[in-house]
């Protein structure tokens, strides 16, 4: 497959689909926006043995949920370590206001000692961090990232003869899909009127001038790593241009059904006059974010015809950020933790919590691998 053909189905996929911006929205792809500067504004997982709980609402002790809204309800949970080490992971929708005001205020409710984001270092820049790391670093004491944590479950040997086949792929596909999603992310960003990834800035500045909070963690993967791994896949599953073509296909109808009943009714409380895509997508947003059966389709949906997509955008991911966070939890002087990230991720976030904590295989060691 020539480099512009791979170019022409990938660029078709990423303008048609519908379950891209669906996974954009739900904080599951890499923000890969355009440099850019923010301006901040005045800005149930199953039970287990680990004692999965919610804040009371009226508790006022410090690290509590004291003004908990309806949105916490079903973007925010609480879980507790084996040591009683309080964990919030805070599900957000990369380019929206309103998680970006969560953000913080849940972060100067809770008080937290250490701070997750869904982010690499690469990625500071884009989200209008000058300096990147370094800059970071002024106010804690210390920054970590993923960059040592590998993924626990083996891999299928490759031949050594089509090692070079499927590193040219991979970086032909990684490269080509960065400049999609950008791209992607720009368009969206522009109609809705809004950032993607505030909410991460919003995190880091918040976290900085927390007196409790001595460690951030940059959770995540660098992209351009995910994007490979989407690739690689692909090609263990024997037709990479394939998946493109099922991820085209799926939640097409989903989406095309609940953009039709935003809209409908939203011009019928203009008085019937048409209301702009950008409001459109925002009302989608929420909505998606509010109601967990639409989510739940969704991404049973992805899983089912497109494992190579969950495997890399998601359930690797998941485990990574838990990870990130468990072992923080050995730190000196960790009583409270706070996780931003997107909200497609919470369900596996906690679930990984959760079986480390009981010390029980992670769903990556118990599930098939993508092929």
């Amino acid at each position: 497959t020539s480099t512009f053909g791979l170019e022409m189905r990938l660029r078709a996929a990423f303008t048609m689909t519908r379950s891209l911006a669906v996974l954009l929205i739900l904080g599951c792809l890499p923000t890969l926006q355009s440099a850019f500067q923010v301006y901040p504004t005045a800005f149930k997982s199953r039970r287990a043995s680990c004692d999965l709980m919610r804040t009371n609402q009226n508790d006022d002790r410090t690290g509590s949920l004291q003004s908990k809204t309806n949105e916490d309800d079903y973007t925010a949970s609480t879980l507790t370590s084996p040591s009683g080490q309080q964990i919030t992971l805070i599900g957000t929708a990369h380019l929206s206001q309103k998680s970006n005001a969560q953000v913080e205020r849940l972060l100067n409710e809770i008080r937290p000692n250490v701070v997750m984001i869904e982010l690499d270092p690469d990625r500071l820049g884009r989200i209008g961090v000058e300096g990147g790391m370094e800059s970071i670093q002024e106010g804690v004491d210390k920054v970590a990232t993923v960059e040592d944590i590998e993924l626990p479950m083996k891999e299928k040997e490759i031949p050594w003869f089509v090692q070079p086949i499927q590193n040219a792929v991979q970086s032909a596909f990684s490269t080509i899909a960065r400049k999609m999603l950008t791209g992607m992310y720009d368009e969206m960003s522009n109609e809705m009127n809004s950032t993607g990834g505030g909410e991460f800035l919003v995190a880091i500045e918040t976290a900085k001038n927390l007196t409790e909070c001595h460690t951030l963690v940059l959770g995540d993967r660098d992209s351009v790593e995910t994007l490979k791994r989407v690739a690689q896949l692909a090609l263990q599953g024997g037709k990479p241009l394939g998946v493109v073509s099922r991820f085209m296909d799926t939640n097409e109808a989903e989406m095309t059904e609940l953009e039709g009943r935003v809209r409908a009714k939203m011009e019928e409380e203009a008085g019937g006059e048409p209301v702009e895509n950008g409001a459109v997508r925002v009302s989608m947003m929420e909505t998606l974010k509010k109601d967990s059966q639409i989510r739940n389709r969704i991404f049973d949906s992805l899983e089912r015809e497109v494992p190579e997509f969950t495997q890399a955008f998601i359930k690797e991911r998941d485990f990574l950020m838990a990870e990130s966070i468990r072992r923080e939890l050995s730190a000196p002087n960790v009583e409270r933790v706070v996780g931003v990230i997107g909200l497609g991720h919470l369900p596996g976030m906690l679930e990984n919590l959760e079986a480390m904590f009981a010390n029980e295989p992670v769903p990556l060691q118990t599930a098939d691998i993508a092929s």
